[in-house]
């Protein structure tokens, strides 16, 4: 029986690249045909499902642009702020797992202004095939009543801005709420977080706290 396992049948071939994407060429070998794959690279990102001691979970609302609309959504960002950085421990997965950690708690830090007290992976989620683009999970847990200003980009707070959230095209305007398992569990299932990766680690682990 032939094997129908895809093997890289040579080196990728970087054709476009930028500060945080890159667009790759990859020779494969199916059996005796050999076929070339496009993919999408980029860095990874975490994103962060935070607790409280009384079992809270904090949410984000954010004007996003690419949706243009308010959005709520679990805080997160880039482990990586270039692509270069991000290839040299490509293929490390210790050095990964750690540089998304040390990310996941200076998010945590800058956008809420928690600072964590336990930080654990749960997830790593792949995009697909053609995109090569993984998020980091972590559940962290904070004191709520433990925090300290929150250290946001330029356009992140509108109290720093003459402009509204709908005007400030490409940044975040974000909201901290504090939300039940049982609002959380709501938001999810209304379609009231859009990011469709977020929506199913956050319903995993919310049904699996019962089971």
């Amino acid at each position: 029986m032939k094997s129908n396992i895809q093997t890289q049948d040579g080196p990728e071939e970087i054709i476009a690249s930028g500060r945080i994407l890159e667009f790759v060429k990859i020779p494969m070998k199916l059996e005796d045909r050999k076929v070339i794959f496009e993919i999408a690279r980029r860095a990874p990102g975490v994103r962060l499902i935070i607790k409280n001691k009384q079992n809270q979970y904090l949410i984000t609302k954010e004007f996003r642009y690419e949706i243009k609309d308010y959005d709520y959504r679990l805080p997160g960002g880039k482990v990586f702020d270039k692509l270069e950085n991000y290839k040299q421990i490509r293929n490390n997965k210790t050095q990964l797992k750690n540089a998304s950690k040390a990310a996941a708690i200076k998010e945590c830090q800058e956008e809420t202004g928690y600072t964590p007290i336990k930080t654990e992976l749960i997830h790593i989620s792949k995009c697909g095939t053609t995109i090569d683009w993984d998020l980091y999970y972590f559940l962290i847990t904070v004191d709520q009543d433990n925090q300290k200003e929150q250290s946001l980009e330029d356009g992140e707070n509108t109290r720093k801005s003459k402009i509204s959230c709908a005007e400030n095209l490409g940044f975040s305007c974000i909201k901290i709420e504090w939300k039940t398992k049982e609002e959380l569990l709501k938001l999810t299932l209304n379609n009231q977080i859009k990011e469709d990766r977020s929506a199913a680690v956050i319903l995993r682990l919310l049904l699996n706290e019962d089971s």
